[in-house]
């Protein structure tokens, strides 16, 4: 399995209520940054290779949490 952690949310900015409270002021509307890709075609990409990435941790983490409860840990 990928060290990597996949996430879901990466189209999306992330921001804190001090950001959010600055953004109140901001009149030219460039406040935030996004992650932007090429072509709709790499965007969709990016996005169901992050959505199967979560899917696939999720099972992983369930197949580990299985085995510790029933002490088949190898």
């Amino acid at each position: 399995m990928s060290a990597y952690n996949y996430q879901t949310d990466f189209l999306f900015s992330t921001s804190n209520l001090l950001s959010g409270a600055a953004s109140t002021l901001n009149l030219a509307g460039n406040f935030y940054s996004f992650n932007h890709s090429t072509s709709d075609v790499e965007a969709d990409a990016k996005a169901l290779r992050a959505d199967w990435g979560v899917v696939a941790q999720d099972i992983h983490a369930s197949l580990t949490a299985f085995e510790v409860k029933n002490g088949q840990v190898g």
